[in-house]
């Protein structure tokens, strides 16, 4: 597990949190099951698609990081992921992706204040395979 997101703060100024980008050196931690990086501030950069790449991923939490942009389509690839969070970022009016239909195990996701836009699926036709395991899922 890796838990690495910012601190609560008071006043803006006062903000100390991981800045830049997110190292590829991840994918050194190969038995990497949680990945919590929230509110911390990756300067209005895309996701990058390695982190697509780390296999064993369970828990994703990019929420409130400062990531903008397209979502990468591999993302699709993370099949053991059970829960993902992109809350609070930038997609840029995008639709949202249908990639995420093919994560079956999913069972929480939240996209909510993430910027997606266009035509809101019901939830089956977001997740027409893993419908019945699904506990949260978040759009606002």
């Amino acid at each position: 597990m890796l838990h690495l997101p910012a601190p609560p703060i008071e006043f803006e100024d006062e903000y100390k949190s991981l800045r830049g980008e997110i190292s590829p050196s991840l994918l050194e931690l190969e038995h990497l099951t949680h990945l919590d990086l929230n509110c911390n501030d990756f300067e209005r950069s895309p996701i990058p698609s390695f982190v697509a790449s780390l296999s064993k991923i369970q828990y994703l939490n990019l929420s409130y990081a400062n990531f903008i942009g397209r979502l990468p389509s591999q993302l699709g690839n993370l099949s053991n992921l059970l829960s993902l969070d992109l809350s609070g970022n930038d997609f840029e009016g995008r639709p949202i992706p249908p990639f995420l239909a093919s994560l079956t195990k999913i069972q929480h996701l939240s996209l909510s204040y993430a910027n997606f836009t266009g035509h809101l699926p019901t939830i089956s036709e977001i997740f027409p395979t893993c419908f019945p395991l699904i506990s949260a899922i978040i759009m606002i």
